[in-house]
């Protein structure tokens, strides 16, 4: 039997519901898509030119744990490299496709997911983006890295004198929303033309306010693929907690069935 390591990061799955409709939890979502699935294929989502489903979907103890697998739907084929150096096309019919995979765990008794890293996929964002189309427009989806026990502890009790945050100039600058603390910045980049930009803000001394603003800010940041930088400094500390690398991530060991690994274990 051979066993394979695979990294995967952890999210907290939060659905917010309009007043006007009954609130919706994540694990009565997954528990639907359960139900509609079809041999553990659930309906398609498209976005962005591409599509994306759930496959493999498995429920196991009544629904204390959902398994299953994201798959990004590619049209266009990578070729085969032969063992001499050699390379040929995969042949595709006109309505098949390429599956880019992100294995998952949901744990729903603390509304837990651990996602597969796999940057040739997809990344939290677009599973967000289909659990929110599937989750039906008067809900609101969102997967939240989870800090380390340490960096979570030193945020709550500190005081935040310093945050720091650095931005990739986008590909689409008209993509950010003008009201957003991003794209404020990314449109000074735009007007120099530069390729990237740090931002560096300092609380006034005795003040605490910043920690709470930081809190929702960094929520959004997180998500953002422009973003390279983003740390706190708290009074006191020397080092700075990290909110993009200070997460909960671990590698979890699977069976493999040839080159990929078992679906059904």
């Amino acid at each position: 039997m051979a066993l394979k390591d695979f990294k995967v990061r952890f999210y907290r799955v939060t659905i917010q519901s309009a007043d006007n409709v009954q609130a919706l939890t994540a694990q009565v979502l997954f528990g639907n898509l359960h139900q509609i699935a079809r041999g553990g294929l659930c309906p398609a989502f498209n976005a962005n030119s591409l599509s994306y489903e759930i496959r493999d979907l498995i429920s196991h103890n009544r629904g204390a744990v959902y398994q299953g697998v994201f798959a990004t739907i590619r049209d266009d084929a990578p070729h085969i490299r032969e063992a001499q150096g050699g390379e040929r096309v995969i042949p595709l019919a006109a309505d098949e496709g390429i599956l880019e995979k992100n294995h998952f765990i949901y744990y729903s008794d603390q509304s837990i997911l651990a996602y597969q890293v796999n940057q040739r996929a997809s990344h939290p964002t677009r599973f967000e983006d289909y659990l929110r189309a599937m989750a039906g427009a008067a809900h609101t989806v969102s997967l939240d890295d989870m800090l380390t026990r340490n960096a979570w502890e030193r945020l709550r009790d500190g005081v935040v004198k310093q945050f720091d945050v650095m931005f990739d100039a986008p590909n689409d600058p008209a993509a950010y929303d003008p009201t957003d603390f991003s794209a404020e910045n990314m449109a000074m980049m735009e007007r120099a033309g530069a390729g990237r930009i740090s931002v560096s803000l300092k609380a006034t001394r005795g003040h605490q306010g910043m920690r709470q603003w930081v809190k929702q800010i960094a929520r959004q940041l997180r998500r953002d693929a422009q973003v390279r930088k983003l740390q706190v400094r708290l009074d006191g500390d020397e080092m700075p907690i990290d909110l993009i690398t200070d997460v909960i991530r671990d590698k979890m060991t699977v069976e493999m069935d040839g080159r990929y690994p078992n679906t059904r274990r």
